[in-house]
């Protein structure tokens, strides 16, 4: 189904109370009686369908007998049988379902992995070690299926959506609904689990269920149905969940000494460094990267620090109906006013009309929870760290990086500078 296609179908419903999507009985087709079949006189029914919606309200019954919703209209109901789409196969059969799983594999699943491990392995290999990450791919469905058995997974399915590490979404008969998540030898295992371990307690973090050090993998509660908790200033349960987060930071004492935890000052280094390689918006990065840094000195390399959860944004942010429930936390030691950072920017780039005003709203929001000037100035050292970070890692022609440049003059202009 098509935007098209929908498209065409609202706009037949302007002249018509239903459209079906139909197909030609083909020539297969008998009579019992022997008789000859005039095709003409049927067809198949096909999906989508389309109705007027009060007709169909006013006429709708669960346990009508006809299988076809068109059957329950009142008589003279006016409608439209398209032709024009291509048949969709129906699994009728026990034999059909094989066919459907071949074709599944052949032309979705293994196109769709494929393009998944390409987008993995372009961002990892932004990092270095190439020749690492190429290996660890190269070996993930030999390593995939023995952790199934190891957590009794019966099924999964790789998510299209994940490049930063290799996640699977699934079943297991001893856990329930699964995620079973493997990071890179370059990846941030230690990190992400120790977040997971210290934050056991916080009942807006979803379950870390078990481990496996030498895979690097991690099995995770899977928040069902997971719907992504856009910001609302007025959401409630969104309240609450930065109000349980805000009165549990975990002191950044709790993780000293574990290998491969990083720091925002750590990574803000890392970002400049490996930036550095490009001549993109050279000036006007390495003037807002000085400024950064000043103020980073000036104001936040004294203070109290915390282990932060650091990617608190509409992705990571799952409802289950009841509760929100974070998950992918990347687990960064910094001052608290960096906890709040990264969903500035994520919030700013997503499907907001006016990415300047639900800013300025989240801004507002935040300020309940640190000191407004202090959170102005992480927000400004995080906009040139991800305008950094876009320059290397996006291989989008530099059009993330360009849009940072553009909203960090728009918001700050030369404020620090």
């Amino acid at each position: 189904m098509t935007s098209d296609q929908i498209n065409r179908y609202f706009k037949l419903l302007d002249d018509y109370d239903y459209v079906l999507t139909a197909w030609k009985v083909v020539s297969t087709l008998g009579k019992y009686d022997g008789t000859l079949v005039d095709r003409n006189d049927y067809f198949q029914c096909m999906e989508p369908e389309a109705y007027r919606f009060n007709l169909l309200y006013e006429n709708y019954k669960s346990d009508y007998p006809a299988p076809y919703i068109f059957h329950q209209l009142p008589e003279g109901s006016r409608g439209f049988f398209c032709f024009d789409y291509p048949y969709t196969m129906k699994v009728t059969y026990p034999y059909d379902v094989k066919i459907a799983e071949v074709l599944y594999k052949q032309f979705i699943s293994d196109p769709m992995q494929d393009k998944t491990r390409r987008a993995i392995d372009t961002w990892l290999s932004s990092y270095g070690d190439n020749e690492l990450v190429g290996r660890w791919l190269r070996n993930l469905t030999h390593d995939v299926q023995e952790l199934a058995h190891k957590w009794e997974i019966e099924y999964y399915s790789m998510n299209p959506q994940t490049f930063a590490t290799c996640v699977f979404e699934g079943y297991s008969r001893k856990f329930g609904d699964v995620i079973l998540k493997l990071h890179a030898p370059t990846g941030r295992y230690n990190a992400e689990l120790s977040y997971y371990k210290h934050s056991a307690e916080n009942a807006h973090m979803a379950s870390l269920l078990d481990c496996d050090d030498d895979y690097r993998a991690m099995l995770i509660e899977r928040v069902k149905p997971g719907l992504q908790v856009k910001f609302d200033s007025n959401d409630i349960a969104l309240r609450g969940l930065f109000d349980d987060f805000c009165a549990n930071f975990i002191p950044a004492d709790k993780v000293q000494g574990i290998d491969g935890v990083p720091s925002i000052l750590g990574e803000f280094e890392e970002r400049i460094e490996l930036s550095g390689q490009y001549n993109v918006l050279a000036d006007f990065r390495h003037r807002k990267e000085a400024v950064a840094m000043r103020l980073y000195n000036e104001l936040f390399r004294n203070s109290e620090m915390f282990y932060l959860h650091r990617d608190l944004h509409r992705r990571n942010l799952l409802s289950d109906y009841n509760k929100i429930k974070a998950i992918d936390p990347l687990g960064v030691i910094g001052p608290k006013e960096f906890e709040f950072t990264i969903s500035l920017i994520i919030e700013a780039k997503s499907d907001w009309p006016d990415p300047l005003k639900v800013y300025h709203d989240m801004m507002k929001f935040y300020e309940r929870y640190c000191d407004a000037e202090r959170l102005k100035a992480a927000a400004f050292i995080t906009w040139v760290h991800k305008m950094d970070e876009y320059v290397f890692v996006k291989h989008d022609n530099f059009v993330l990086a360009n849009w940072c440049a553009e909203m960090i003059q728009k918001i700050f202009g030369n404020e620090y500078d």
